[in-house]
């Protein structure tokens, strides 16, 4: 399906600045951020959550939003660990240290914020640090080939394959089906040997997710 896009996006008619964003419909570019990667590929991505995971524009929900975009945003910009360094504006987000650019790294320093639209919906381009963190360790420790997988699947995109709105149907074990042992993702016509949780595990450990 094609998708509208446009640059040099104001909100207020020949008044700069601003930020750009999703709309549900097309994607909008703030003036000189169309010409970056890792941004456009982070605002096409809110179109695909929209229509796989489906998250909830909130509060952790929300910061969970920003940050999948952020995520394949890097996967499709991975030569350094910052978000928007192409722009105008320069970098404004880090994954490998998110405090560089204000936001937090570990779930302990979760920063509550009023769900308005001043308080940017209870934080989301905040508290994205988080699993942004969790995601670079991730990479880190299991290589960016197999953390592309696992985003992939965990974010919801399964659902239209099992033909389900909403999390992957579950196995009697309380397992996604999608995700049980034989069914892994496949490369060259060889199934993809997965080699225990423990470094995910440790991951998610690193930004407080799991204790």
């Amino acid at each position: 399906a094609s998708v509208v896009g446009t640059v040099n996006f104001c909100e207020v008619a020949g008044v700069a600045g601003g930020s750009s964003f999703w709309d549900g419909d097309e994607v909008n570019f703030a003036p000189g951020a169309g010409d970056a990667l890792d941004t456009a590929a982070h605002e096409f991505t809110h179109g695909v959550i929209e229509h796989t995971a489906d998250l909830d524009y909130e509060c952790q929900s929300g910061a969970l939003n920003e940050s999948i975009a952020d995520m394949i945003a890097w996967n499709l910009d991975p030569e350094d660990t910052t978000y928007g360094e192409d722009r105008d504006s320069g970098p404004i987000r880090d994954y490998r240290d998110p405090t560089l650019h204000g936001q937090p790294g570990h779930v302990d320093d979760y920063v509550t914020s009023p769900n308005t639209d001043d308080g940017d919906y209870g934080g989301v381009h905040t508290n994205s640090g988080i699993p942004n963190r969790a995601y670079y360790e991730l990479v880190r420790r299991v290589g960016r080939e197999h953390a592309e997988q696992i985003l992939w699947r965990a974010h919801g995109a399964p659902r239209s394959r099992l033909g389900l709105r909403g999390l992957p149907d579950r196995d009697a074990a309380g397992r996604p089906r999608a995700l049980r042992r034989g069914r892994g993702p496949r490369r060259r016509g060889r199934r993809v040997r997965h080699r225990g949780p423990g470094r995910h595990l440790g991951s998610a450990r690193a930004g407080g997710l799991l204790t």
